[in-house]
């Protein structure tokens, strides 16, 4: 078996060992060159033949080995356009288009992480975030149906209201109650919710075990968060300035509504911020005159919120020496399964978190 291929004739090759065995990782690039790592799988050949098709290189596929071998084909126009290869062999017209939908947008950090995607991929695509206010989120979401749109994310105040405009939910954005990614599939739009898998993820990465938790806050995330935490049988408690908000998550999702003050804090080894609080406000807390040191040595404070990197319930958590964590690999996560969704691409998620990186 040969440990690599030459697709465009590199500028500079790397020896075999440089490739990570196990990775799903297909490609470096260096300038205009490509080296493609054997065992690449359908996805990772068909993106290196539309790699080739799009630069003009006259070697399309090889091998080391002197045999004789045959590339992929890209069978499908879904796979042509979103490696950006017409059926006819030439490079797609249009750029493949997702969006954020979000009221405020502007401290988005989507756009560099999709873009990222996009790029490690090998789709031609972009993703724009979009201020929409709640009054005009219908219009929003029906400009998805256009041809070379593969959705959107949606992030506050959304995710509830867009559940009566569209064709179908997946099981589990039917179950929570909310949406935070739109797939569009040949005119239809499909609601689904990676938040909830994307906050688990970031959970294993924290090696938080199950016990008691804490979410604050009532709408679309903190929907998500419940159902993520209770089908891995923790003892959730929602927290909400406003208790028929809770009163009312809690029936459809289960778990138990309560005050600050009856909650036993003693026991609370996660502690979830779903809330808006410290988003466009730093000062702001979703916990005022909270003393963090009532929490166990082994206790996480979540913060979904990720701009600011730290937020005042972060640092006050820190403060009192317990282990504080801002909502950059949630992000990550739920972005990574959002991608996929639209594109059949699965990046790694190391491509999502690198691009927040170099946002610092």
């Amino acid at each position: 078996m040969t440990p690599w291929v030459r697709c465009c004739a590199p500028k500079r090759t790397l020896p075999p060992e440089r490739f990570s065995g196990g990775s799903r990782e297909t490609k470096e690039t260096f300038g205009s060159s490509i080296l493609c790592r054997r065992g690449q799988g359908r996805r990772g050949a068909l993106h290196n033949r539309a790699e080739t098709l799009r630069k003009g290189s006259s070697l399309r596929f090889g091998t080391l080995a002197p045999v004789a071998v045959r590339g992929p084909r890209l069978n499908s126009t879904l796979e042509r356009v979103n490696h950006g290869v017409t059926p006819s062999g030439r490079p797609a017209a249009g750029l493949m288009r997702a969006f954020l939908y979000a009221d405020p947008a502007a401290h988005s950090l989507s756009p560099a992480m999709h873009r990222a995607a996009f790029a490690w991929a090998g789709v031609q695509g972009d993703y724009t975030a979009v201020r929409v206010p709640p009054a005009d989120l219908p219009a929003a979401l029906a400009r998805l149906r256009q041809t070379g749109v593969l959705g959107a994310n949606l992030s506050l105040p959304h995710k509830e209201a867009a559940l009566a405009h569209l064709d179908e939910l997946s099981v589990s954005a039917r179950a929570i109650g909310a949406v935070n990614t739109v797939i569009h599939r040949e005119g239809r739009l499909i609601g689904d919710n990676t938040d909830a898998p994307g906050l688990l993820a970031a959970l294993e990465g924290a090696q938080v075990g199950s016990g008691v938790a804490v979410v604050l806050g009532a709408g679309g995330a903190a929907r998500a968060a419940v159902w993520a935490l209770r089908s891995q049988a923790w003892d959730v408690r929602v927290v909400n300035r406003t208790p028929g908000k809770a009163q009312a998550l809690t029936r459809d999702l289960g778990g138990l509504a309560q005050s600050a003050d009856a909650v036993p804090w003693a026991a609370v080894t996660l502690l979830v911020n779903a809330s808006s609080a410290g988003l466009e406000a730093p000062a702001e807390t979703p916990l005022p005159d909270f003393d963090f040191t009532v929490l166990p040595p082994n206790a996480l404070v979540y913060d979904m919120v990720y701009q600011p990197r730290e937020t005042r319930l972060l640092r006050e958590a820190r403060q009192a020496g317990i282990r504080a964590e801002n909502g950059l690999s949630m992000l990550a996560h739920q972005a990574r399964l959002a991608f996929l969704a639209w594109t059949g691409a699965d990046v790694p998620v190391g491509v999502f978190l690198a691009a927040l990186e170099d946002l610092r």
